[in-house]
């Protein structure tokens, strides 16, 4: 577990393979460290969206930077370009959170993303834990 996040294998939407850590009701939520202070461009996220299989994709996303972890940055959150809750976006897939952070100076990576919680009123299952999968950390560095 220490690593899967971390391996460069994206899960695909077969997620009964390896690649994939599932949370039922309860919102993910890691700290990566890298192997050395970084200036970090970009931060992507791998997350699964399979409604018929109780997995939703998160409510929001965000990322908070560290040098020495322990004292986090105030979060940057993503702007999520769908709605989990919507019936009519439950189409089965991987999608990849990307935020654009431009931050100096890291060691750690905080990240959080919100589970929907209850699966919605409109699903066969309403009401019941849904499910977020997580693929993939995703660090893009600035080059100079």
């Amino acid at each position: 577990i220490e690593t899967i996040l971390i391996d460069r294998f994206q899960g695909n939407v077969d997620f009964k393979e390896d690649n994939w850590l599932g949370f039922a009701k309860s919102d993910f939520v890691a700290i990566v460290e890298l192997k050395n202070i970084t200036d970090l461009m970009q931060v992507g996220v791998v997350f699964g969206h399979d409604p018929e299989s109780w997995v939703f994709l998160p409510e929001n996303v965000s990322v908070s930077f560290s040098e020495d972890g322990t004292h986090f940055t105030e979060p940057v959150l993503a702007k999520m370009p769908f709605n989990p809750l919507l019936e009519s976006d439950n189409n089965k897939r991987v999608e990849v959170i990307t935020l654009d952070v431009n931050q100096p100076q890291v060691k750690y990576i905080k990240i959080h993303a919100k589970n929907i919680g209850k699966i919605p009123s409109w699903h066969r299952a309403k009401g019941l834990n849904a499910w977020i999968l997580v693929s993939e950390v995703e660090v893009m560095e600035k080059t100079n």
